[in-house]
């Protein structure tokens, strides 16, 4: 009797700790821009604020640098550096390569 007991209140106790696990919500996921507080010079590191907290950063095109005050996109992180991209490319990084 006691093990038919306790086997049942172990599988309720578990229905019922399942439902408290909390989960992420879709809506909530973290924002993937910051801004540059430190310019990024290419091929070199800068500055970021990105969620509250400054970080290391370096932009994943090496020859592009990034002024301070644009906004990036952080596609990825290296250690303490992350690894950002710009939010927008000015009309000079553009150029046809056809020949």
């Amino acid at each position: 009797m006691q093990l038919l007991l306790w086997g049942v209140l172990a599988v309720a106790l578990a229905v019922v700790m399942q439902g408290m696990v909390p989960r992420e919500a879709k809506d909530l996921t973290p924002s993937k821009e910051a801004e540059v507080s430190e310019p990024i010079p290419s091929g070199g590191v800068g500055m970021v604020a990105y969620q509250g907290s400054l970080w290391n950063a370096r932009c994943q095109i090496s020859d592009v640098a990034i002024a301070a005050g644009e906004t990036v996109n952080v596609v990825g992180r290296h250690g303490n550096t992350l690894i950002v991209l710009p939010a927008t490319f000015p009309d000079s990084h553009i150029y046809d390569q056809t020949v």
